[in-house]
């Protein structure tokens, strides 16, 4: 189609520069990136060798406050003699040449000076110790002399220390602020390269859209021109779509009023479950208290079967003593009419007698047999009754907890039946809402068909707009 467009519109001579004008422009740019790219190298090696140079700065700073601390500490211990001091001093130097190990680990091509300041490390350390003794040995005069020493003095030691240090450090400095002024540089080189590149981007466009924009124009009052018709059968359509929109409006409100109608019934339903639930929870809990009641006279009275049961076996005791008093009784009203007899006529009162206490012993072990069975009969009778007892108790008990749970259940009916109405009447709000946004819409459906027969005045006008820039083009 551009081709096409370009052979009836533009003569052959202006195609032929405008070519070679974009193939200029496409080598151009493409060097002008590659400048860009070899750029961007260079300044990603610059700041990785700041951030190289800014590490190494750090730790020379870290070493040289170490050698500052020893030289503190290593002081105030030969002036104070203080033990303390001269520990910290030697942590120090410790710290200082672990760093200085770490460095060398780290920075492999500065071994050699990191050699160097590490053994001046050492022999101020050492300097230092030797001070430290001297001033405790010798006194403060002659560890003056050894501090002060013009060749092997403390000070002068650890001067040189920090002399080589700083010397380091400027090296390292200069080198840092050589390589930012570098970075500095290629930065304004690429933002130069960087509007070249625009410039020429600029320009091809230019010249590329200037003939496109023709063709381009064209194809979009076609599709303008598609999309009339199209809104057009869009508005036909959507004439159609609201008169059944508002159609099933209609429909929808007298659902809406069904519904509504419903709601209110099953409210009025719920309303009396509420109150019927209500009451079941009082009768419940009236019952429980019953239970509750009755399950302690139960209590009561396996209590009092209990102690009846007591006293059975009490008498059972009692009539098994008695018995066996009557049938010592016997045996001795026996042994009385033995003697009685031995004695002739003077024995004959006495056998009477002994013959009568054999009677009531008789008569005594019968009523205890008697009554052994009786009590053995009642305690039966007892056991039996408080087993029933216990069963019962425990009926009372599981009937308590049944009455309980039903109780539980019924306020968590109640509870769940407010739930409800409550939810009743939040559906019969939003119903109503809807309703509401029904009649709106029923409303806004007529706006819309008044609209659209706007748009149809507006989509003939554009139309006739459209033709006539056909026309000019």
């Amino acid at each position: 189609m551009i081709k096409k467009f370009l052979d009836e519109k533009l003569d052959l001579n202006f195609r032929s520069t405008l070519k070679v004008i974009n193939l200029l422009s496409f080598f151009g740019v493409m060097t002008l990136l590659g400048i860009i790219s070899f750029i961007s190298l260079k300044q990603k090696n610059y700041v990785e060798e700041i951030n190289y140079l800014n590490e190494l700065t750090q730790d020379i700073k870290d070493i040289r406050y170490y050698g500052s601390q020893l030289h503190q500490f290593y002081t105030n211990a030969s002036l104070t003699k203080d033990l303390s001091a001269e520990t910290s001093g030697k942590e120090m130097f410790a710290k200082a040449h672990s760093e200085l190990v770490d460095m060398v680990k780290k920075f492999p091509e500065k071994k050699e000076v990191l050699e160097s300041i590490d053994n001046q490390l050492d022999i101020a350390n050492e300097a230092g110790l030797a001070m430290i003794h001297v001033y405790n040995l010798a006194g403060i005069e002659a560890g003056n002399n050894v501090m002060k020493d013009p060749d092997s003095g403390f000070n002068v030691i650890i001067g040189k220390f920090y002399k080589e240090l700083d010397g380091f450090m400027d090296f390292i400095t200069k080198k840092d602020e050589e390589a930012a002024q570098r970075l500095v540089f290629l930065s304004k080189v690429n933002l130069v390269v960087v509007v070249i590149n625009a410039v020429v981007l600029l320009l091809t466009l230019f010249f590329g859209f200037n003939f496109l924009i023709r063709n381009v124009l064209k194809r979009s009052i076609e599709h303008l021109n598609q999309n009339v018709i199209e809104i057009r059968k869009g508005n036909e359509s959507l004439v159609v779509v609201s008169d059944e929109l508002n159609q099933n409006i209609n429909n929808t409100s007298a659902s809406l009023e069904e519904t509504s109608a419903s709601l209110e019934e099953i409210n009025s339903m719920v309303s009396v479950n509420t109150k019927h639930t209500s009451q079941l929870a009082e009768l419940c809990r009236v019952g429980y208290e019953s239970g509750e009641k009755a399950s302690m006279q139960m209590q009561d009275l396996i209590s009092s079967m209990k102690l009846i049961n007591e006293a059975s076996v009490k008498i059972n005791e009692i009539t098994s003593m008695i018995e066996e008093i009557s049938f010592q009784t016997n045996l001795l009203s026996l042994n009385a009419a033995v003697e009685a007899a031995r004695a002739g006529e003077q024995g004959k009162g006495f056998a009477v007698v002994a013959d009568a206490v054999r009677q009531l012993a008789i008569r005594s072990s019968d009523s205890a047999k008697e009554i052994s069975l009786l009590t053995k009969d009642t305690d039966h009778k007892i056991k039996t009754g408080f087993e029933l007892a216990e069963r019962s108790f425990d009926l009372f008990n599981n009937m308590k907890n049944l009455v309980q749970k039903i109780s539980v259940l019924s306020k968590e009916v109640s509870e769940a039946s407010l739930q409800q109405q409550s939810g009743i009447e939040q559906i019969t709000h939003v119903i109503q809402q809807i309703d509401s946004n029904n009649q709106n819409n029923a409303n806004s459906s007529g706006t819309v068909k008044e609209n659209v027969h706007k748009t149809n005045t507006e989509v003939e006008s554009l139309n006739q707009f459209v033709e006539e820039l056909k026309k000019a083009i």
